[in-house]
This record gives C-alpha cells, sequence and structure tokens, in this order.
C-alpha cells in the first residue's frame, strides 16, 4: 500500500539530472511533495508540489528550508561518469558523490528534522570485473578500478546514516536504459552506423535496468521501509554481443563493421574504455524476494518499449 500522500514528502539530490528528473515526475504522481538540491540559481522552480533549494558541497552548505516536513531523502548526486577520466574530472567523480553525502550527513547530525528513511545510490562498477561469477549484494570483494574505489567511498559515506538512527538503504545501480540520455543513444548511434557488434571480445555481461523500473524500485523501497543494499538490474544480464544484436534488429540496422578491437577503445578513451570492456552479472534475487516485479524483466521488452 502507498503512504498517505498528503503527509509524504521527499528531497531528492540530483533532482534535475538523468534518474532525478525521472524519479521527481513519478514521485508526483504518487501525491509526493518534492523537495529538491540543485546548485545551479536557474534550476529553481517554486510550486505548491515541487520546490527547488541551493547547495553547494564543496562548502558543505545547505538551504535548511529543503529539509522542512521531509520525511526521507533520495541522495542521487554526483557528476556524470561520462567525461574524460583525467586527474581533475576522476576527483569531481569522486568527490561530487563523497561531499554530498557528507553535507547531509553534517545536516543531519546538526540539526533538529523528521527525515526518516534515506536512500542513496551507488552502482554495480563496484564488483570486480568477471566473466563468469554472478554477484550477489553479499559480495566482499571491491573492485581495484576507479569506480570500484568511487562506489566503495560513496557507500562507506551513506552507511553513516545508519548512525543517526535513519533507515538506510543503497541501491547498485547497473545500466540504466532510456531513449535520450543514458548509455545507450551512444550505443544506438554506433548501430546505426552500422558498427560495433562486438566491442572488445563481445562476451562482455551487460547487467541493464530500465528507467522506468528503477525508478518505480526506488519509490518500492522507500514505500515499504526497507533497509539494505540492493542492486538494481534487471532478470536477463545479457552478453554484449547479443544486446547490440537485440538493439540493431529493434532499429531495422545492418553491422558494417563487426568487431572493434578493445586495443582501439583504450587507446581512444584510456581508463573509461572499463565501462565498455568489463563485465558484470549481477543478481536481483534479494529485491525479488522482497516484493518488487519488474515490468521491463527482458531486453526484448525494454527495447520494444524505449523504441
Amino acid at each position: 500500500m502507498d503512504f498517505k500522500s498528503e503527509s509524504m514528502k521527499v528531497l531528492i539530490t540530483g533532482g534535475t539530472g538523468f534518474i532525478g528528473s525521472a524519479l521527481k515526475s513519478y514521485f508526483l504522481t504518487k501525491g509526493y511533495t518534492v523537495h529538491y538540491l540543485t546548485k545551479d540559481p536557474t534550476k529553481i522552480v517554486r510550486k505548491s508540489d515541487v520546490k527547488g533549494f541551493l547547495w553547494d558541497t564543496e562548502k558543505f552548505e545547505i538551504d535548511p528550508e529543503a529539509f522542512d516536513g521531509v520525511d526521507c531523502i533520495v541522495n542521487l548526486a554526483g557528476k556524470s561518469i561520462n567525461s574524460k577520466w583525467n586527474k581533475r574530472n576522476k576527483n569531481k567523480i569522486l568527490f561530487s558523490r563523497v561531499n554530498s553525502s557528507k553535507t547531509l550527513f553534517q545536516f543531519l547530525e546538526k540539526n533538529t528534522h523528521q527525515v526518516k528513511h534515506i536512500l542513496s545510490a551507488s552502482a554495480i562498477g563496484i564488483y570486480p570485473s568477471s566473466f563468469q561469477q554472478e554477484f550477489t549484494e553479499d559480495e566482499t570483494q571491491i573492485n581495484p578500478k576507479f569506480l570500484g574505489q568511487v562506489c566503495r567511498e560513496w557507500e562507506f559515506e551513506n552507511n553513516k546514516f545508519q548512525k543517526l538512527g535513519i533507515q538506510t538503504s543503497i541501491v547498485r545501480i547497473g545500466m540504466v536504459l532510456s531513449k535520450n540520455q543514458g548509455a545507450l543513444p551512444e550505443m544506438a548511434q554506433l548501430v546505426c552506423r552500422g558498427i560495433g557488434k562486438k566491442m572488445g571480445s563481445g562476451k562482455q555481461i551487460y547487467s541493464w535496468i530500465h528507467r522506468e523500473d528503477l525508478v518505480r524500485m526506488m519509490y518500492f523501497i522507500l514505500n515499504n521501509k526497507i533497509e539494505g543494499t540492493f542492486n538494481a538490474v534487471s532478470d536477463q544480464p545479457v552478453e554484449q554481443t547479443k544486446f547490440h544484436t537485440l538493439l540493431a534488429q529493434r532499429m531495422n540496422k545492418k553491422f558494417i563493421i563487426s568487431r572493434i578491437p578493445a586495443l582501439v577503445f583504450r587507446l581512444m578513451i584510456g581508463e573509461r574504455s572499463t565501462l565498455i570492456l568489463d563485465s558484470h552479472r549481477v543478481s536481483n534475487t534479494k529485491i525479488k524476494s522482497a516484493g518488487f516485479t519488474f515490468n521491463y524483466a527482458s531486453l526484448e521488452e525494454a527495447l520494444e518499449e524505449i523504441y
């Protein structure tokens, strides 16, 4: 059952981003009042059911009015990983996430509030790359590469909210599929040019989720007051070659250049090539055991809806 809409107010960090904007819209359809945090004054909106507030995570400053009446927080803030991985951007990718969580924690620790639950994002990049192993939330190995270390530090900060007596949940997000944002549009551009049935070996496993299901999962966790860490991935992880083949079929395209060697990606985009070349088979059994059901369990269903 849903909470009584008139009593529920959520604060979203990253509320104007790829996932946050969709989540904001979904909460509004459920009758929530939505507050969101942004660093950009031009993105401030003030309506009866949705209000924006400023914060500065480099200075650990936040508008205290953002917390007025807030029952739960969804913490999604962080610089996009789809940027050049030079030293400066890597620091921004890490500290935009860590400092966002620290800013929230410091405010909640020092001020009176009514926040009962916080849901924070992480990523399946926390798991080591593997072509055989299936990863569950109980996995103790941490990916030694950059993304693994980002997720490790990010989750460390997010779990601190438990010290404040706040219910704490973390979602480790897989590849999020949506038509106009995220990884899928870039993949579709290559397919439209007939490029890239195999990128590297083509045997990499992609664990993905439709953006609608991700948003529904976040709502489900908050609505049912579920604590813990959950993998946000669909029922059917897909080998990269099959993923691109299904995408090409859906878009009525044929491949002209079937394979791009891994070395090409490493030379072109360096360390960021791990986003393409790493393999993650990730289980969603834990969230399904809690009662969540997916609208888009198969890649065919997801691509049919998106295209």
